[in-house]
């Protein structure tokens, strides 16, 4: 034995700190890595992108452009705004500067606060529920991206080749009337008939035709096969469990080497969306539909020609009537803005608007519970992912610029996705000569209905759809890449021995799994179970472990330790730069979620698909997975105290609530001050695991 070999033997034997980094191998470790036994973000742009992808999903597209419709259109901006400032942030800013600090998932950094480790393993739950619906959501965009090359598009009308029935049609069926004929004989007729006679039909003799249009029936029909009640539960749709295997290798193939691998494909999968959004605004701008679009509008003056039909519908029956719901809205004048791209000219007329801003609406309740409730679903809060993802920064990442980058840019997306969602909308209301109110849907009506009916009328419908649907799947690839990545962060974490170079089966047996549990969404009622799930799991059970999340790290943890354990990170700061973000954490915030969630429990209604109503024993159902997620709280802390010491339950609490031995930052050369006699995160994993070959 050389002895140089004996030297590293003797030093490893009385310092464990020594020992030679675990293999982790260089598929999830880089050399300029500085966390060797869990590895960090190849570069700041990976991380920034694959956060801005977990917070920009699906919800900017389908939620948040009906819920500023629903709440008045462009005043909704308002609370909203308010709600990012003094909910949003502050706990975006705690999450993530908090898994940065310990570099750890969202179950280990409790040991700040061991009797609270449960929220860790709620949030986990949550994320799971979540992680699991959400992609029967993409696996349905993948079946609509596959029937999308096909012209035209089987949506667009009453194909019997897909099963179209007689209640089927692109038009609303006029009224029948049970009509009387010489005082004697009733007969019913067509209600265009008698107009056209100039014979008119009583209200009592109306008889409405009920219909379905294509895109309703091709996603009732074809896309789900939906039996009529959640008490039939049916056969499984096997086109869709295809596609939902597909969504799963496409997210376990991208997660093959972790943030390694996912940190690259969000540079497609997080800005695709984006891109998509500018195209749509301009093309549905720039279409050259007819000026008769421009309904309504005779305040604001000419119609520019053959130019912005949809997002003057828009602006006029969203926005414009928001701010000013009960005075009318004049305009003063023109603004002509030109822009030169190449040889292209694009020019926007905009009415200069003399708008009365309508305060009325910010005194509703439920206004500021779509702000609060849509910040969360936004931030990605409360659901680990965030902690999960920061756990891989670097320690001395700017957290807090992070924190301003990505809510900004998530806010601002989802104000863009309005524009582009409702030009489409505003363009599909005037081919139907109807107003926005009646076309507007959330949720699976907008993007499996009403979206692709409007992009079935467009020239190039195919391309429109492709392009529509792609964008929706990538929209929902970073928000899995983010779940899964917090399910397999906080499994690692608990389990130091598993071999990090064994971490691929890991993230394989995950994805098989989350996908045999998924066979439940994808039955004959398995849209009834989705909807169940996101009514019951990601409402107000995220508001109240965001709740407790701040009142254990503000009260107990203590805000001032949690301020220096930051400043470690990224440096001093005066008294003035922390004074929102305390004030925030101890008073504002949990003040703000405490009555969002009061508010959201007092106010609470059954969960309904469309006219269909749940069976009691599906909204018992519901409550008892509800419960689930958020019972662990409360069995880990009893937990936690019976296992604690002291001779009296006061005694047992306080213990209880102190930090692990091991807390702190997770390498040894970042545990400065109090944390300098701490044994450090990487010592506690490799305990039992002081192996040195000779």
């Amino acid at each position: 034995m050389s002895k140089r070999e004996l030297s590293f033997l003797s030093s490893s034997e009385n310092d464990p700190s020594t020992e030679p980094p675990l293999s982790a191998t260089d598929e999830y470790v880089g050399e300029s890595d500085e966390n060797v036994e869990r590895g960090n973000w190849s570069s700041k742009t990976d991380y920034l992108l694959s956060m801005i992808g977990c917070a920009v999903g699906l919800g900017n597209v389908w939620r948040f452009p009906y819920l500023v419709y629903r709440n008045g259109g462009g005043v909704f901006l308002i609370p909203y705004t308010l709600m990012l400032a003094m909910a949003g942030m502050p706990m975006f800013f705690l999450e993530s500067s908090f898994g940065q600090f310990a570099s750890l998932g969202p179950f280990g950094v409790w040991k700040a606060v061991p009797m609270l480790q449960g929220l860790g393993m709620s949030m986990v739950f949550a994320s799971i529920f979540g992680t699991i619906s959400y992609n029967c959501i993409i696996a349905y965009s993948l079946f609509y991206l596959f029937a999308s090359f096909q012209s035209p598009l089987p949506w667009s009308d009453c194909f019997s080749w897909w099963g179209a029935d007689e209640t089927c049609s692109r038009t609303p069926r006029d009224p029948l009337c049970n009509f009387t004929l010489d005082s004697i004989y009733f007969q019913i007729v067509n209600t265009t008939w008698l107009h056209s006679r100039n014979k008119t039909c009583s209200n009592e003799s109306e008889i409405h035709v009920l219909y379905q249009s294509p895109t309703e029936q091709y996603w009732d029909k074809v896309v789900l096969h939906r039996r009529g009640s959640m008490d039939e539960m049916g056969a499984i749709v096997w086109h869709i469990a295809l596609c939902l295997l597909l969504a799963w290798l496409i997210i376990g193939a991208a997660l093959s080497k972790g943030i390694k691998s996912s940190g690259k494909v969000v540079y497609f999968t997080a800005t695709f969306p984006i891109l998509q959004y500018c195209l749509f605004s301009y093309s549905f701008y720039n279409l050259g539909w007819e000026p008769g679009a421009y309904q309504n509008s005779s305040q604001l003056g000419p119609a520019p020609p053959k130019a912005g039909a949809a997002l003057n519908i828009l602006l006029e029956e969203t926005f414009l009537n928001a701010f000013d719901k009960f005075h009318p809205v004049k305009a003063f004048g023109t603004i002509t803005i030109s822009v030169h791209i190449g040889q292209n000219k694009i020019t926007l007329n905009l009415a200069l608007l003399n708008l009365k801003l309508n305060l009325k609406i910010l005194y509703i309740c439920q206004v500021w519970r779509d702000a609060t409730t849509q910040i969360f679903f936004s931030t990605a809060v409360a659901m680990g992912g965030v902690t999960a993802l920061s756990s891989y920064n670097k320690f001395h990442n700017n957290c807090y610029r992070d924190t301003i980058i990505v809510c900004v840019v998530n806010c601002a997306t989802s104000v863009f996705a309005g524009f582009a969602i409702f030009s489409v909308l505003g363009h599909m209301a005037h081919v139907q000569d109807k107003s926005v109110s009646e076309v507007v849907q959330s949720g699976f009506g907008l993007v499996f209905i009403a979206y692709p009916e409007a992009l079935a009328q467009l020239p190039w419908a195919p391309l429109w759809s492709i392009l529509f649907f792609t964008m929706l799947i990538t929209l929902g690839l970073d928000t899995q890449f983010a779940n899964i990545e917090t399910v397999v962060t906080s499994l690692l974490d608990q389990i130091p021995k598993f071999p990090r170079s064994k971490r691929l089966y890991l993230t394989i047996a995950i994805c098989l799994l989350f996908y045999l549990l998924g066979f439940l969404y994808i039955t004959q009622t398995g849209i009834y179970w989705i909807n169940l799930i996101d009514h019951f799991c990601d409402g107000w059970s995220m508001i109240g472990i965001a709740l407790l999340e701040l009142l254990s790290l503000s009260w107990i943890y203590g805000t001032n330790r949690f301020i220096k354990d930051i400043e470690m990170m990224i440096g001093e700061k005066n008294w003035l730069f922390w004074l929102w973000w305390r004030v925030c954490w101890r008073f504002v915030s949990p003040c703000v979620l405490a009555v969002t969630l009061i508010w959201s429990l007092a106010t609470f209604a059954p969960p309904t698909y469309g006219s269909v109503e749940y069976p009691v024993w599906a909204i018992l159902f519901g409550w008892c997975l509800a419960i689930l997620s958020i019972a662990w709280i409360p069995i880990v802390a009893i937990v936690k105290i019976t296992q604690a010491e002291g001779s009296t339950l006061c005694q047992k609490i306080s213990a209880a609530c102190r930090s692990a031995p091991d807390w702190g930052p997770f390498l040894k050369q970042h545990r400065v001050g109090r944390y300098h006699k701490r044994s450090n995160s990487a010592e506690a994993l490799n305990d039992e695991s002081h192996i040195v070959k000779v």
